[in-house]
C-alpha cells in the first residue's frame, strides 16, 4: 500500500459518513506523483499555476483525463484566461467581476460553459484576494448573468 493510498483510507474512515470531494493538491509534483494518486483511487485535481499544469495534463494517459477533474486553485490573472478556461473542470477562485466576464467571454468562444466559484474576502482580510462583502451583493445578480459560467 503507498502512502497515498495509507493516508486517503485513514482521512476515508475518518470523514464518515460525510462525502466530501478531496481535491489532491499536485501543483509541486510531477505527472508521476498524479498518476499514483490516480491509481490510490484520487479523482479530483488542484493546480494553481495554468501553465505547469497544462504541460502536466498532456503527458497523463488518456484514461486518466477522461476520468477526473482537474480544478484551478488560487488567483487567475486575466491574461492567463484564455489558456485556463476549457482546460480546467472548476475555477476556484473567480476575485472580481472582469475576471468573471473574462471567463464567461473566454467560454462563449470556445462553445463551452466553464463551472467557476466565486471567492468572498468575508473578513476584509487585506493580505487575501475575492470579493468583498459588498462588492458580491453588488455584482452577484451580474454573474449569475454571464451565460459562458
Amino acid at each position: 500500500m503507498s502512502t497515498v493510498e495509507y493516508n486517503l483510507s485513514e482521512l476515508r474512515k475518518e470523514i464518515v459518513p460525510y462525502k466530501p470531494i478531496i481535491i489532491a493538491v499536485t501543483k509541486y509534483f510531477g505527472a508521476d506523483k498524479l498518476i499514483e494518486a490516480y491509481n490510490d483511487g484520487l479523482r479530483d485535481f488542484g493546480e494553481n499555476r495554468v501553465q505547469d499544469a497544462l504541460l502536466k495534463f498532456e503527458s497523463l494517459p488518456d484514461e486518466i483525463k477522461r476520468n477526473s477533474r482537474f480544478h484551478l486553485i488560487g488567483h487567475l490573472q486575466k491574461n492567463k484566461v484564455k489558456k485556463a478556461v476549457g482546460a480546467f473542470d472548476l475555477i476556484q477562485s473567480v476575485d472580481s467581476l472582469k475576471l468573471a466576464q473574462a471567463i464567461s467571454q473566454e467560454a462563449l468562444n470556445k462553445n463551452i460553459v466553464q463551472k467557476v466559484l466565486l471567492q468572498v474576502n468575508n473578513a476584509n482580510e487585506e493580505a487575501k484576494s475575492g470579493f468583498s462583502v459588498d462588492d458580491i451583493n453588488r455584482d452577484f445578480k451580474d454573474i449569475i448573468s454571464l451565460k459562458g459560467i
